[in-house]
Parts: structure tokens; sequence; C-alpha cells
């Protein structure tokens, strides 16, 4: 932090010392007072039953004096102490380089993007979105959550969406919101690949009709990976899959990188893959 953003470390000195000033002032005033009004003369009948005066402390001057002695001792005594804190607060702060992120910061991995599991066919966005289209920026800014990241950004009038869609193509459209257009849709965070090339992957030579991929994949396409499980050989892909909805990525004849999601069983594949 900057020397012109750190708070004032002497912000509270003055009080400080002006409540040990008002200490300093009670102690010597109270024993002023004792020592002119402390004391008062009781008569008292002696053995001879003659009348004599004795000196005794008057009890009301010396609480009063003692009291306020006291009173302004502990508050100068608080004012120190919550100076000391602050103080040290201040030090603290200014051994912490607040221009670097926090060790503890939870950063956003690396190229990671919002895929879309469920857009409805009842959803007012269903005619620009699809299930498995990917966020990259909503109003210019980096996607990773449907909640905090797109529907906690909507902005009245215009808002900007760039995405991915299935075919791989990307777009950016500018459409008019409101906080319930998202409402039914759903997503979760994932990773964009960039760089993909068909020596990524297992290049498709025949697909037979048994298999749960068909449909899908075709001779020359190049299967990425199954469940973000890079496909390095027939066995890593059958090893991925899993009881459900599995996430398909592959590359099409064209070249095109696709996302495809198809409920499967764990199984041979039965594919014939290019050796």
């Amino acid at each position: 932090m900057s020397a012109q953003n750190m708070p004032d470390r002497e912000r509270w000195s003055g009080w400080v010392a002006l409540a040990w000033t008002f200490a300093l002032l009670a102690i010597v005033g109270g024993i002023a007072v004792i020592a002119t009004t402390g004391f008062i003369e009781v008569p008292r009948l002696n053995s001879f039953d003659r009348t004599e005066t004795s000196t005794e402390p008057n009890v009301f001057i010396w609480t009063i004096a003692i009291g306020q002695a006291v009173s302004f001792t502990m508050l100068a005594a608080i004012f120190s102490m919550i100076n000391s804190i602050y103080q040290n607060s201040c030090d603290q702060l200014e051994e912490v380089d607040l221009s670097q992120p926090s060790s503890k910061q939870v950063n956003t991995p690396k190229n990671s993007v919002l895929r879309l599991t469920s857009v409805p066919a009842t959803s007012s966005l269903s005619k620009t979105l699809s299930t498995g289209d990917i966020i990259i920026t909503f109003n210019g800014q980096p996607v990773t959550s449907l909640e905090n990241d797109v529907v906690d950004r909507i902005v009245t009038g215009e808002n900007s969406i760039t995405f991915l869609t299935l075919e791989g193509e990307e777009k950016t459209v500018t459409l008019f919101l409101n906080h319930t257009s998202f409402n039914g849709i759903q997503g979760q965070m994932d990773q964009l690949r960039t760089s993909m090339n068909t020596g990524d992957g297992l290049k498709v030579v025949s697909i037979h009709s048994a298999s749960q991929l068909e449909g899908i994949l075709h001779p020359n396409y190049v299967l990425l990976s199954i469940n973000d499980q890079l496909a390095l050989s027939e066995m890593d892909a059958a090893k991925a899959v899993v009881n459900g909805e599995n996430k398909i990525e592959f590359i099409n004849s064209k070249g095109d990188h696709q996302v495809n999601f198809r409920n499967m069983k764990p199984g041979p594949l039965h594919i014939q893959f290019e050796t």
C-alpha cells in the first residue's frame, strides 16, 4: 500500500496525551483538595467530660478526590490501549503489499469458461443459446459462474454475450435482458481448449452400429476427450465413460472443434481408431 493511502498512525495520539493530562490534573487536584479540605475537626468528650477536638479525614472529600483521580486515570489507560491496537494495525498494514494478490485468494483457472448444461425450450433465450454452448464473456468480462458472472452483471438496456456454439463457431450477440432472462438455464465452469489439433486425439476409421457414440462420431473425425479426459488410447477413452451424461469433444471432418453430450454406460466404445 502506498504511503498516501496508509491510515495516519498518529491520528489519536493527541487525544491520548489530552486524556493523560486530565488524569494528571485530576490526581494533583485530588491531592490539593485532600490537603486543604480533606480533614475536619470533630468535638469529642474526653475522660474528664471535657470537650476536645480531634482531626479526622473527611470521607466525602476523600471519596470524591480519589474517585475522580481513578476515573480519569482509567480513561487515559483505555485511550492508550485502543491507540496501541490502532498503531499495531497500521504497522501490519504497512508491511503488507496490497498491490499483490493474497496467497489465500482463489484464482480462476486460466481459460475457464461457462458451459451451459441446460437451456429449456421454454426459455426466452432458447433461440439464441443452446445446451452445450460455452459462454466466454458477458459484457466484456470473463465468465465462469452463471449466477455471479452473468445474472448479477445484467444491466438495464443492451447486454453483450460472446459464446462458442456446439459447432465451434464463436458468436457475439447483443440482447435486452432482465434478471429473470436466465431462469431455468443451468451451467457449470469448464476449460476452453484453444489448441486442439488432430494430433491430440484418436482418428476414427470406422464406428460399429453398437457403439454408443454412433451418430456423434463418423469416419475421419478425431475424438479429443471424454469428460475432459484426453483420448490418448482407446482404453483411456473407454475408462473415461461414466454412467449418465458424458461430455464428448471431437473434431469433425471439416476441422471444426465440437462438443456434444450423450447418456452412456461404461463399456467398450466399438470404434476402430487409426493406429
